[in-house]
């Protein structure tokens, strides 16, 4: 009997050792946030994005992340520039409806005021998952100023344009064009000319990394329709070329680039356009 309570007390102490190690990080040194309040408190004060990292205790990946991710001192160090925080969907089901968590294992990364910028859903391997911190600014401070502004003011056309703009320079190419999208919608946006031409650019430009090629022509063709001859004019219909390249328009693709070579001949862009041309 005594050999039986003492193996079951054994027991509860290996399942409360790795609850606390799983509140704390898996190996026991990546400190995991649980509250997303306080961990955006001390994102705000040193201009930190956040990585939210939603799982559940039934969650296999989930698991598997711990053992062969969480627990790799380089991961470890490039944890530095975020503040990690950890969302149990079954026990904070309200922060899991905030974002629209549909699974686990969810991996978010956002500004230090929570506002999404990145979303991975499923497990990432640690080459991926190194590389996506790599990839990460040290710090949001212009990000989080522009935060601010929108919270103020959700319209506010200059400060969707900028944010835009600074999602598009860290590579969170999707999120920027929900910003420039959201900017063409205001009155200005809507307004002809140059600031919509710098909104379409934008938006054709994201359209390319993400090689959504249709998205891309569309926009590039409207942005032609504002630009008239300003300085971008060459570049776009280079891009465009690219696009219509992307979609196998072959023909179409060298038609516009033969335009742009004799249009903006001694340009850089009409040099890619030859380059270009010589490979269709």
């Amino acid at each position: 009997m005594k050999g039986r309570t003492r193996a079951l007390w054994a027991a509860a102490i290996v399942i409360a050792a790795l609850v606390s190690a799983r509140s704390a990080g898996a190996s026991g040194e990546l400190e995991w946030e649980t509250r997303l309040d306080r961990a955006s408190a001390a994102a705000v004060r040193t201009n930190q994005p956040l990585l939210l990292d939603f799982w559940s205790a039934t969650c296999v990946p989930c698991v598997e992340m711990d053992r062969a991710v969480y627990t790799d001192e380089r991961l470890l160090t490039a944890m530095a520039k975020v503040r990690p925080v950890r969302i149990d969907i079954d026990r904070d089901p309200g922060v899991a409806r905030k974002y629209s968590i549909s699974g686990t294992p969810t991996l978010l990364l956002t500004d230090s005021f929570g506002r999404e910028l990145f979303r991975y859903a499923g497990a990432l391997s640690l080459d991926r998952m190194l590389q996506l911190l790599d990839a990460l600014p040290a710090e949001v401070e212009s990000i989080n100023r522009l935060s601010a502004a929108l919270t103020a003011k959700k319209d506010d056309a200059a400060a969707l344009s900028s944010m835009g703009r600074e999602l598009r320079a860290a590579g969170f190419y999707r999120t920027s064009s929900d910003y420039y999208e959201r900017a063409l919608r205001t009155p200005e946006g809507r307004r002809g000319g140059g600031g919509r031409a710098v909104l379409l650019v934008g938006l054709e430009r994201n359209a390319l990394e993400l090689r959504l090629f249709v998205d891309a022509e569309r926009y590039c063709r409207e942005a032609l329709r504002e630009l008239g001859g300003r300085p971008d004019e060459p570049d776009v219909q280079l891009d465009l070329g690219r696009a219509l390249i992307g979609q196998q328009k072959t023909s179409d693709a060298r038609r516009v680039l033969r335009t742009l070579i004799a249009g903006h001949e001694d340009t850089p862009a009409a040099t890619e356009a030859s380059r270009l041309l010589a490979g269709l």
